[in-house]
C-alpha cells in the first residue's frame, strides 16, 4: 500500500494542476481517501468504487489499497480504519510536498 500512496502523492506534488496550495492539495487528498475507506467500511462494491473514482490509475490505486485492507464489523473498527487510511494519505502527501 505505501508504493501506491507515495507514488500519488509524488504525482501530486509535481503535478502543475495541484502546485499552488500544498495544504488544499493534501485537504483533498484526505477527502478523498476518507471517502473511499468510508465505503469500503459500508460494504459497497470494489467495482462501484471504481467507477466512482472514474478511470485514473490513481483513484484506482486508492481503491484497491482500501479493498486489500480488512472490512469491519464494528463501528469503532470501521471508524479507526477510515481515519487511519485518511490519515496516511495525509502523511504521504505533506512528506511528499515538503521534499520538493
Amino acid at each position: 500500500m505505501k508504493k501506491g500512496i507515495i507514488a500519488l502523492s509524488l504525482l501530486l506534488a509535481s503535478s502543475a494542476t495541484y502546485a499552488g496550495d500544498s495544504n488544499e492539495t493534501c485537504d483533498q487528498i484526505h477527502e478523498i481517501a476518507t471517502s473511499v475507506m468510508d465505503a469500503r467500511q459500508r460494504g459497497v462494491s470494489v467495482k462501484k468504487a471504481m467507477d466512482i473514482m472514474g478511470g485514473t490509475s490513481i483513484g484506482k490505486n486508492m481503491v484497491m489499497n482500501a479493498y486489500e485492507d480488512t472490512r469491519w464489523n464494528s463501528k469503532s473498527r470501521q471508524q479507526d480504519a477510515v481515519t487511519e487510511f485518511a490519515n496516511t494519505y495525509y502523511l504521504e502527501c505533506v512528506k511528499a510536498f515538503s521534499e520538493e
